[in-house]
């Protein structure tokens, strides 16, 4: 019994404030690595644009046309041979087809969501590619450039340029192509299928 009297008067002595900083100390501690995963998840987490109806931007954007193609570049694109798709960014005319040696799809050593199979719109340094899979994806990427079409994938781009005139391509194009959009612009919208229409 002395034992357990010594303990007692012990704690009213000064080990109840040492035990009780170590609990505030412990759950100081839990409370900082909690707060410090969470940031961590977010800040990794891959960067993904949400599906919405068609924002403003996409409605009211001009569409360009095929007009300037002739009839070879035209059945070019339309075929599954690798090609280039030129676009203007000022229009979103296609400006013109030509082929291309087949996509050897390097995407997979990208971190940043651009994987084999997956359409990647390529940021102009430091800005990050971005992958994209099938769907209507509306986001707002700033500095992209060229937009990687995987095989057996069709894909309509919608961008602003610098005086944020919203335009869109004609139609899906792809399957096995690289969409050159001559010069950085803003994406607003990646719409992705497996079907030129539809």
């Amino acid at each position: 019994m002395a034992t357990g009297s010594a303990l007692v008067a012990s704690d009213r002595t000064g080990l109840q404030p040492v035990i009780a900083r170590t609990q505030r100390t412990r759950f100081r501690a839990a409370l900082l690595a909690s707060v410090l995963a969470a940031g961590f998840m977010l800040s990794s987490a891959p960067a993904q644009a949400a599906t919405s109806v068609t924002p403003p931007d996409v409605a009211n954007a001009e569409v360009g046309d095929l007009d300037q193609l002739s009839q070879a570049e035209i059945e070019l694109l339309h075929s599954s041979t690798p090609k280039v798709i030129n676009v203007d960014a000022y229009s979103g005319d296609v400006t013109s087809v030509t082929k291309a040696a087949p996509v050897i799809s390097t995407m997979a050593a990208y971190q940043n969501g651009c994987t084999t199979g997956r359409g990647c719109w390529q940021g102009t340094p430091p800005t990050l590619n971005i992958g994209f899979t099938l769907g209507i994806t509306d986001g707002n990427w700033v500095q992209r450039r060229n937009f990687t079409v995987p095989s057996g994938r069709y894909v309509k781009l919608c961008w602003k340029t610098t005086s944020f005139q919203p335009f869109c391509m004609p139609e899906r194009n792809g399957d096995n192509a690289t969409i050159s959009i001559g010069g950085d612009v803003t994406g607003t919208r990646v719409d992705m299928a497996t079907s030129r229409n539809g």
